[in-house]
């Protein structure tokens, strides 16, 4: 899947939660997996992201936890620039592919921002509100 840095950088509070979710049941080995080779590779790419800002704050004399009102102001606005650049620029390749809403239906981990945060992650296999309606039913959700 390849999604842009600062797609990752959002949602990655998101996909820890789904990857830290301990309530699967026995016959969900494959997608434990697939989430969990996915947050792995997300983990690594965040953690290239965070020093590659580190180094960006180095060029501009930016120190970590320094306030920003000690930065000068035209400083401070390139910096904003080129971080920004970086975020939306640069895409990462993540393991594996695209994980199909129903596989995750019965998941009470997740949130609707949650949802909306990893939308990069999910193929939406419903095609219709009734069939969606009837899977809920069938797993005693109310709609």
């Amino acid at each position: 899947m390849e999604i842009t840095l600062k797609q990752l950088n959002e949602s990655f509070n998101s996909l820890s939660k789904l990857a830290n979710y301990d309530r699967f049941g026995k016959d969900q080995v494959r997608l434990k997996y697939r989430l969990s080779r996915t947050w792995k590779s997300a983990k690594s790419e965040i953690k290239e992201m965070q020093l590659s800002i580190q180094d960006l704050m180095n060029s501009y004399g930016i120190e970590a936890g320094q306030p920003i009102t000690q930065i000068p102001g035209e400083i401070w606005k390139e910096f904003e620039a080129r971080q920004k650049d970086l975020l939306e620029g640069i895409k990462v390749e993540l393991w594996g592919d695209p994980i199909e809403l129903k596989e995750i239906l019965h998941l009470e981990c997740l949130t609707p921002a949650d949802l909306a945060d990893l939308d990069w992650l999910f193929i939406d296999d419903f095609g219709d509100p009734e069939g969606l309606a009837e899977d809920n039913k069938a797993q005693g959700a109310q709609i």
